[in-house]
């Protein structure tokens, strides 16, 4: 097989290269050689876990589907359905809770995060790898009848060594590889060797891959860490995301309507990715030209904290007519609250797959400001977004000059027309039909 092959070519150097990844130099030398048996240890123990994943099918009977009477949508996330929150846990939430449990005569089946040993005693650099493939042996193995959806890679990991017939909804920003280095993730080269095989092994069994957006696919394909070209994959139809929840807006106590200011809001993690750290150039050069009083409401938190806390901090030093408030964690109807008493949404995304913030701005009407990146075009229906490029000023000199009250109204009504639950169920019973016809020969 190409990807057994693939395999051992990676794996070939990978004891001397990632083993001292590990150690730290300023470590007594005694302490520095335990830390390097532990990885040695870990290292062997990932390489040979997956060996027993891939064998699985020729250890123990696997019944394959001959007919398919039931869809099963299965993801190693938790069930959310007070919403708020983005990725597979979200928009598998979303698909029970609108699609229900019958479509024509088809069952709809849904299951949900599970611990397991992998989730509970492996190193964490890889656990949510095995726990969700091993979650998604255990659940389908025995069946017979169904055909899958999945929207995590490592329990489309487990069906894949099964040889079941399913379609992959990707979430990740970008890679899984990327990903990780993105959020700091401690991780090794043989870590990155081991998901980009497992990321490779999904992507070319599945009956297609679908993503959030066109932006997403285009910037996966893109990336110097993607696992294979996009000539390799059987690519499906874009799967827009919807809002499910609608939570009754719970108050924050510190802050309340302001009817004087004109008050923006960033909703996102204090990351690079996210880029919140762009916006507080942008707003010096907006404080320039608007000569009212700015709010400025950030909810998120990350590793750049502290760094945003500064900057922030000499930004308010110098325009005594913004104000600013950093709300690090609260309750999604308190983030409903807050997006409801503001009159822009605004992010400077270096990356954005599909902002799921973004489409509650819409919905709420609001006027919304978006680096033009990735999937955030896409939000670009009737000439309802302001796109930053990466000029401060000529942004600033675009917002100041629009209509916001016009803004709002096309946001709204571009949220109605093309990102509705309607639109999303419609979605979803395509691609369930096309599924269905595939694995059942038709």
């Amino acid at each position: 097989m190409e990807e057994v092959a693939f395999f051992m070519n990676a794996f070939s150097t990978a004891p001397h290269n990632v083993t001292f990844e590990f150690l730290d130099s300023r470590l007594p030398a005694k302490q520095a050689m335990s830390h390097l048996r532990i990885s040695r240890k870990i290292s062997m123990n990932s390489v040979l876990t997956l060996l027993k994943f891939l064998s699985y099918p020729i250890r123990r009977p696997v019944k394959r589907a001959s007919r398919i009477s039931a869809i099963h949508t299965i993801t190693h996330r938790v069930f959310s359905p007070e919403g708020g929150k983005g990725g597979g846990s979200a928009v598998q939430s979303c698909q029970q809770i609108l699609l229900k449990d019958r479509h024509g005569d088809l069952a709809l089946k849904y299951s949900y995060f599970e611990n397991n040993r992998y989730w509970e005693n492996w190193d964490p650099r890889l656990a949510d790898l095995w726990a969700g493939a091993f979650f998604a042996i255990s659940k389908t193995k025995d069946e017979s009848d169904a055909a899958y959806i999945t929207h995590d890679y490592a329990t489309a990991f487990g069906l894949a060594i099964l040889g079941k017939k399913f379609v992959y909804v990707s979430h990740l920003q970008g890679p899984r590889v990327e990903e990780k280095y993105n959020y700091n993730e401690k991780f090794t080269r043989l870590d990155r060797r081991i998901v980009n095989f497992c990321e490779r092994f999904v992507f070319k069994r599945a009956h297609y891959v679908c993503f959030p957006s066109v932006g997403a696919k285009d910037y996966y394909f893109a990336s110097p860490y993607r696992s294979l070209e996009q000539k390799h994959v059987r690519i499906g139809p874009v799967l827009y995301n919807t809002l499910y929840a609608d939570p009754i807006p719970e108050r924050v106590s510190s802050i309340s309507e302001d009817r004087e200011s004109l008050t923006f809001i960033s909703v996102g993690a204090l990351t690079s990715a996210k880029g919140i750290d762009q916006l507080p150039a942008f707003f010096d050069e907006f404080l320039k030209m608007h000569t009212g009083n700015v709010r400025w409401i950030v909810v998120g938190n990350g590793p750049l904290k502290e760094q945003f806390l500064h900057v922030t901090a000499e930004l308010a030093k110098r325009h005594d007519r913004l104000a600013i408030h950093l709300v690090e964690s609260c309750a999604y109807s308190q983030v409903r609250y807050l997006m409801s008493i503001s009159d822009v949404y605004i992010m400077f995304h270096r990356i954005s797959i599909f902002d799921l913030a973004t489409l509650e701005a819409m919905k709420d009407g609001k006027c919304i400001v978006l680096s033009n990146v990735g999937g955030n075009p896409e939000f670009n229906k009737t000439g309802n977004i302001i796109f930053h490029e990466s000029d401060n000023r000529d942004t600033a000199t675009r917002l100041t000059n629009a209509n916001i009250l016009d803004l709002k109204s096309r946001n709204k009504s571009a949220y109605e027309r093309y990102f509705s639950n309607t639109v999303f169920v419609e979605s979803y019973h395509g691609v369930i039909d096309d599924l269905r016809r595939s694995a059942n020969g038709e």
